[in-house]
């Protein structure tokens, strides 16, 4: 089975795979160019939680998928095409399945999505840009599997005393820097859809 680029989310009641099932080029007139860009994809929605309901389907720009915050791709369901039946998937990447996001949950009131933390230990880079291993706050959203963030602190013992050290309104706040800054937070215009 071939692996699709996957996104799994909550949306009111329910959980939901969207998955990325084509893409396409722009028009070009003559001989297309062997690079044409991939300019939009069509995004399969199915409902996880409910095998009787119909699966839904649009097209968007390319690429966007994951970069798209938790607010657009809800909307982006709701905007969809029928797609006349389920279209049964594999989910392979559940927020919650992941044993190791069983910690303290904050609720973000922007979008009512939850989110844990946990310190774990990274790989980055030092000032002589050779890879070390360093420890930080790692933000992961339980309604949405494309929204986290990884925050470098320093050391482990730094790293757990700034979690311990922060109240779960700094982390949220965090949180929201997060969405604000990393996702794209707007509709694709009605120009950018094919």
């Amino acid at each position: 089975m071939a692996l699709y680029d996957q996104r799994i989310f909550r949306h009111g009641d329910r959980w939901w795979c969207a998955e990325v099932h084509s893409g396409g080029t722009a028009v070009y007139f003559g001989d297309a160019p062997a690079d044409a860009p991939l300019t939009h994809e069509t995004i399969i929605f199915t409902p996880l939680t409910d095998p009787d309901s119909h699966s839904r389907c649009i097209q968007v720009p390319a690429n966007k998928l994951h970069r798209w915050s938790h607010a657009v791709i809800s909307k982006l369901l709701k905007t969809a095409s029928n797609f006349g039946e389920h279209f049964k998937m594999s989910p392979f990447n559940h927020p919650r399945a992941e044993s190791r996001w069983k910690g303290p949950i904050l609720r973000y009131a922007k979008d009512q999505t939850e989110w844990s933390w946990r310190v774990s230990s990274m790989v980055a880079l030092d000032p002589n840009r050779v890879a070390t291993v360093a420890y930080g706050l790692e933000l992961r959203c339980l309604d949405d599997s494309a929204l986290f963030a990884k925050l470098f602190v320093g050391d482990e013992s730094d790293a757990r005393k700034a979690v311990d050290d922060l109240a779960d309104e700094q982390l949220l706040e965090m949180v929201h820097m997060v969405v604000e800054s990393e996702y794209d937070n707007n509709l694709p215009a009605n120009d950018e859809l094919p």
